[in-house]
């Protein structure tokens, strides 16, 4: 290569190092945005975030929060209304954000209720909303593959990173502290997750979430999945409820020990029938468990003990969390019953509650609760009697925390909404999985820089090909 062409080369190569390399640099965002797409509607959050010199996260703190109905999945045949609400809740939480931050990273998952869509559908869904983002002017920073459907299992290990670093189990930067670390249980209406630590970590090794953490969800396991499933089984079964003694006022009505007497379904079921409530939780949880635990063949083992749906998972340690529907129903019972707000009663009291409420007829129900706690409509609390059933069932027999001599002490659930005052969610633990990437550093101008530098390099290829034809030309003319 001749001079000329070592020159061009030079200031080609200097031009791209100093003004279009740095477009591929990174950096790590002091915020993070995160929606739970839900099957009933959508949450935003926007957290802000703490980092030490090694960029790892110290702190993280929930700023902003807002929702909207109904959920993503209600939009499969009407595609160009999905966005306008999502722009609203993220517009919105803009004025939280100090300048001059931009380039914030935003993820959409979706968990049960897209799940129940096809991936046509599902995909049709996310390209709507990620190409009204490419033409809107958020300050956000999103690629396709950061809006998607996560599974339950992710759901599980996300609310378990909420738990521990809400309660100093673990770390921010996700390494394992002194203290023993906290199961967490979420129930939704599509499914429930469980998620435990079940391999012993010294203090400051980070959480090797592949192999230190079971998390397991169970889809149609939730509590309005249970419910349908619980309805289609007395359906079937209802010649056989109806030879027990109860106080229904028509006889023909199909029994339902998981009702309160006197409440009557608003539809009928099966031929002009309805259910008509018997209130008798014993009955209740024994068909529940039936349902729970299926058919198969199921062995406790050593390491591993049997749970819903007879599934072996490794044998459980230490105390849990429980949230979402789990809290709204025991906060309803606390209400009733006029506990303490900080109690978190037992399995064995749960049951005693839920017999003497069950039993109670729906006309003294109403009168007593009605429009009585905040987290409890007219239509919930007509639920209460048999989600109270359901979470009693799952406790003690899906998961077994109640203790016997089989499985040990009984451990310890605590319900609970808030911790130090952030949401217990998994969004909050999906937020600091995440919030350890970089984004890439936003920079100004850096495609004029591109530009030029490309402009350069074809001004010294032409100037390289002249400079050849000349020489070509001053040889052939010497022949």
């Amino acid at each position: 290569m001749d001079r000329v062409g070592a020159v061009c080369v030079f200031w080609s190569l200097l031009f791209f190092s100093v003004y279009a390399v740095p477009a591929f640099r990174v950096e790590y965002s002091n915020y993070l945005g995160i929606i739970d797409a839900g099957s009933t509607g959508s949450r935003f959050y926007l957290f802000k975030i703490s980092r030490n010199a090694e960029k790892e996260i110290t702190k993280m703190v929930e700023v902003y929060s807002d929702e909207c109905q109904p959920g993503i999945n209600s939009y499969k045949n009407d595609l160009d209304h999905v966005w306008a609400p999502l722009y609203k809740l993220i517009k919105g939480s803009e004025s939280r954000i100090s300048p001059p931050a931009r380039n914030i990273p935003l993820y959409i998952y979706a968990t049960a209720g897209m799940r129940v869509l096809s991936k046509s559908d599902q995909n049709a869904i996310y390209n709507a909303i990620f190409s009204h983002y490419l033409q809107s002017d958020l300050i956000f920073y999103m690629k396709r593959n950061m809006l998607q459907t996560i599974d339950g299992e992710m759901e599980a290990l996300y609310g378990w990173i909420t738990v521990n670093v809400l309660n100093n189990r673990i770390t921010p930067s996700l390494r394992y502290t002194a203290a023993e670390t906290i199961g967490s249980l979420d129930l939704g209406g599509e499914s429930t997750q469980i998620a435990y630590q079940h391999v012993s970590r010294s203090a400051g090794e980070p959480v090797d979430f592949a192999h230190d953490i079971f998390s397991k969800s169970f889809l149609s396991f939730g509590a309005k999945e249970a419910q349908f499933r619980y309805e289609n089984y007395i359906m079937s079964n209802r010649a056989v409820l109806r030879a027990a003694i109860d106080s229904r006022t028509n006889k023909l009505n199909v029994p339902n020990p998981c009702s309160h007497p006197g409440l009557v379904g608003a539809t009928p079921t099966y031929e002009g029938l309805y259910h008509e409530g018997t209130g008798n939780l014993e009955e209740c949880e024994a068909i529940l468990t039936r349902l729970l635990q299926g058919e198969s063949e199921c062995t406790d083992t050593a390491e591993h003990k049997c749970s819903l749906w007879s599934l072996p998972i490794p044998q459980i340690r230490g105390d849990f969390v429980a949230m979402s529907l789990y809290f709204y129903v025991i906060d309803f019972v606390k209400a009733a019953y006029l506990l303490e707000e900080a109690a978190h009663p037992s399995v064995e009291e749960l049951k005693s509650y839920g017999r003497s409420f069950c039993a109670m007829r729906w006309s003294e129900v109403k009168a007593t609760f009605g429009g009585k706690h905040r987290f409890t409509s007219e239509e919930v609390l007509k639920q209460r009697c048999f989600q109270i059933a359901y979470i009693v069932t799952l406790l003690e027999q899906g998961y077994r925390l109640n203790g016997s001599e089989v499985d040990g002490a009984p451990h310890a659930v605590a319900f609970l909404k808030t911790i130090n005052g952030e949401s217990v969610d998994w969004t909050y633990g999906a937020a600091l999985y995440k919030g350890r990437n970089p984004v890439p550093k936003p920079m100004r101008g850096v495609w004029v820089a591109v530009v030029a530098c490309v402009v350069l390099c074809f001004l010294c290829l032409f100037l390289l090909l002249r400079r050849q034809s000349g020489l070509r030309y001053r040889v052939v003319g010497t022949l």
